[in-house]
């Protein structure tokens, strides 16, 4: 089974990775509460002053943070859990999300952005973003709104905050989260160890060493041996994205089924936030609209997505540089807000994918080929890869495609890694099978090339583990 970190959570600079817990809280509220239990609650969060826009009628921006300080710390057992205040001090943040929500075209996005991106904070200069809210480099709420301004043109309208003990405790209220662990894997940095692939229940402490694990080690299927997750910050944001959508919707399940326990979970979500001083209840409806129709055997209810990047080196170290031109239909949705019906999702009708083979496993283009067009996806060849074997697999996207490519990654599996590839120009989407692809989730193999037409009807296609797993 899973194993939870410990004490080994307080033994590092312990980085909240699910600060969207808020969120979780506000919806209970919103579902379970009478006007004034609404405001009774939002009293008790503390607030703060921060250089926020008024929001628009029609939807809001959320920031969202994760705070790793231990202010609250006081007692000997909290510093084992969480670490010294006096040794471990400031406020870093390591989780950043924008929630856009547009209760008119009753639809929501969450855009999470990575922690090694390079960008211009202004006060401090050229570095990474997760440094605009260190406090020990001057920074906090106001530098990381001015670098999402100045970078991406993105005004903030509320502002949330929460710290990692808030998180445990919404978490063990619930009682456990489910969550599917496609291989086995282990962090020897947060303690968390999952013996086998399967679906696990995690309580607080397990669920922060999963989120907050950036040294991964899995099981590479071909050698046996323990290979590190060379997606490390990307792969835990998708871990982050999944986790939420879980959580979320769980706490909305509960909160219909029983009020009593929606507002128990409330109290236990609330007294560690901090949000903006202009936060009030039309703020707090606003999250209500984005999560309120979750539920944990649907997590299709938002649509979640990582700002898109490319990866290189700056300041003598590797980073993430915006790639602004496949990231710019998410900054005009970003600060769009429409008052009417949302336009049709993208289909895989209107994506061509082509497939190249990088895994080392003879046929297996061909045969992934046939379950995306099976999968509705149009079809765009089959290769090999130029540079011969591949750890990760990727989808690749040409330039525009970005939303296409987010698509496949839907089908393909959230272990894959984006990458924008301005040189594709007869495709929409490249898919590069690497080492570690294991079939598309809920696929059955594909027929061979060349099957003859007719014959027996192919097996319905398996149930999808990860979306079983409850």
């Amino acid at each position: 089974m899973a194993q939870g970190a410990g004490s080994a959570v307080g033994r590092f600079a312990a980085r909240l990775v699910i600060a969207l817990v808020l969120t979780a809280a506000v919806v209970t509220a919103g579902v379970v509460a009478v006007n004034s239990a609404i405001d009774d609650e939002l009293a008790r969060i503390p607030r703060i002053e921060v250089a926020t826009v008024p929001a628009p009628a029609a939807g809001a921006n959320y920031l969202v943070v994760g705070s790793d300080s231990r202010a609250f710390v006081e007692t000997a057992e909290e510093q084992r859990a969480f670490g010294n205040p006096d040794v471990e001090a400031g406020r870093r943040s390591d989780t950043m999300m924008i929630v856009h929500v547009e209760p008119g075209a009753g639809r929501s996005l969450v855009v999470s952005f990575p922690r090694d991106l390079w960008v211009n904070v202004p006060g401090i200069g050229n570095t990474k973003i997760n440094a605009a809210y260190n406090s020990d480099l001057g920074g906090g709420p106001d530098a990381l709104i001015g670098a999402l301004r100045a970078n991406f043109g993105i005004d903030v309208n509320h502002y949330v905050e929460v710290d990692f003990q808030t998180f445990e405790s919404m978490v063990n209220a619930v009682g456990t989260v489910p969550v599917y662990v496609d291989r086995p894997v282990i962090d020897n940095f947060t303690g968390f160890v999952a013996v086998s692939a399967g679906c696990y229940q995690l309580g607080g402490t397990e669920a922060l060493a999963w989120l907050r694990s950036r040294h991964l080690e899995y099981l590479d299927p071909t050698t046996g041996r323990l290979v590190a997750d060379p997606r490390a910050d990307i792969g835990r944001i998708e871990r982050q994205q999944d986790f939420i959508r879980r959580l979320a919707g769980l706490v909305v399940e509960r909160s219909l089924a029983d009020p009593l326990e929606g507002r128990a979970i409330v109290r236990n979500a609330v007294g560690g936030l901090r949000v903006d001083q202009s936060f009030d209840r039309r703020a707090a409806f606003g999250l209500v609209q984005a999560f309120r129709s979750m539920s944990s055997g649907d997590t299709s209810a938002i649509e979640f997505v990582t700002f898109p990047y490319t990866e290189g080196n700056a300041g003598g170290q590797a980073v993430l540089f915006p790639d602004r031109t496949n990231g710019a239909s998410l900054l005009e949705r970003l600060s769009t807000f429409a008052t009417g019906p949302a336009p049709a999702p993208l289909q895989p009708a209107d994506v061509r994918v082509r497939v190249v083979n990088g895994s080392g496993r003879s046929g297996l283009a061909e045969r992934v080929m046939n379950d995306l067009v099976a999968a509705g996806y149009v079809k765009g060849g089959t290769g090999n890869d130029e540079r011969g074997r591949v750890a990760v697999t990727e989808v690749r996207y040409a330039d525009g495609a970005a939303d296409k490519a987010r698509l496949v990654l839907g089908t393909v599996g959230a272990g894959a890694k984006l990458v924008g590839d301005p040189t594709l120009t007869a495709t929409d989407v490249q898919v590069v099978l690497g080492a570690d692809f294991t079939g598309l989730p809920g696929a059955t193999a594909g027929a061979p090339a060349g099957a003859p037409a007719g014959g027996p009807a192919p097996a319905a296609p398996a149930p999808d583990p990860a979306a079983t797993c409850r």
